[in-house]
């Protein structure tokens, strides 16, 4: 197994939104550009490596709105990734991408407790290039047991493209869910997340925190139970399991937000270890060929036999097959 040490300039303008008018600097960044703390674009303000109009200015800048930022700075990490020979589920893949359906159960980035086994490992070692990029190519994550579409990037044009579509919300990422209620109306929640106040391991709806859009659809309506799909317009960190919790519908077999439930249990239906939730659909503009591609994934195993057991407890279902490949293959 090679160790990398990850190093690579990140340069990038961004557009302050008239919407953040009234907010520091350092926190309406951190909503464009998720993947760096507070903390960092703090030291980086200072140093004027990030500068606004042409401009160094304090982390306590307030913005006006529409004012051109310019980030423009060395990223280094101190810790060794290691590249490891680990399968990927690749369903695209060229020279400046790589779409991966990701398993239940596998984290995306090292961190504490998991050093070796991430997607990160996988992709240093399949892809030679993968160590002179930022997190190893990797721009949007998924939760460690949230499955399904990922896209990450393999040259440093394709990275820095793909980071800008997300900060402009161009990247379309929606999931499938089951949730417990029953949903008929497609909605929309927006809702502030932040961290929960109370259990800092946890996110919560939080009026300081950032700004979160989730819009949802029902699919299918079981006793109890709804198929939806949740379409992001932000990506804030378990966004889709607190704004559903938020309205009553919490995911089902989500050990954080919903692990007292017992309603399944009570259904004598079992085999789900983790929240269903399935990242189904991904589309975005291609970063060299500038041409929309779309991408697509079926339900896991795991989440299908869940939705078998449930039409069971319906009398009259129409047959899940023919419902649900035949939405499957519309957009």
């Amino acid at each position: 197994m090679a160790h990398n040490t990850l190093s690579d300039r990140f340069h990038q303008n961004i557009i302050m939104h008239p919407k953040d008018a009234g907010k520091r600097i350092d926190i309406a960044i951190n909503e464009q550009l998720e993947q760096f703390s507070r903390t960092q674009l703090q030291k980086w303000l200072k140093e004027g490596s990030i500068t606004v109009n042409g401009q160094a200015i304090k982390p306590k800048y307030i913005v006006l709105g529409d004012e051109e930022v310019e980030i423009n700075v060395e990223l280094l990490s101190t810790n060794e990734w290691v590249a490891q020979d680990i399968k990927l589920n690749v369903i695209y893949e060229d020279d400046d991408i790589v779409v991966i359906d990701k398993p239940v159960d596998m984290v995306v980035h090292p961190g504490a407790g998991n050093a070796i086994g991430t997607v990160s490992n996988a992709l240093l070692h399949h892809y030679k290039n993968q160590d002179k990029l930022p997190r190893a190519g990797i721009v949007h994550r998924l939760d460690k047991d949230t499955s399904g579409l990922m896209v990450a990037a393999k040259s440093s044009i394709a990275y820095h493209n793909l980071v800008q579509q997300l900060a402009e919300r161009k990247v379309s990422r929606k999931y499938l869910a089951i949730v417990e209620g029953e949903i008929y109306e497609q909605g929309t929640i927006n809702q502030p997340i932040g961290r929960d106040p109370n259990n800092r391991t946890k996110m919560a709806i939080n009026h300081k925190g950032k700004e979160a859009i989730t819009h949802y659809t029902p699919i299918e309506v079981y006793d109890g139970f709804t198929l939806i799909e949740c379409q992001l317009e932000t990506g804030r960190t378990h966004q889709i399991r607190v704004h559903m919790k938020s309205i009553k519908h919490p995911l089902v077999g989500d050990q954080t937000y919903n692990k007292s439930s017992t309603k399944l249990e009570k259904l004598a239906i079992t085999g789900l270890t983790r929240q269903a939730l399935h990242a189904h659909r991904l589309s975005f503009i291609h970063p060299t060929t500038t041409k929309m591609v779309k991408f697509k994934s079926k339900l896991p195993e795991d989440m299908l036999n869940l939705k078998i057991q449930l039409e069971q407890t319906v009398d009259m279902f129409e047959e899940f097959e023919e419902n649900y490949y035949d939405y499957y293959e519309h957009d």
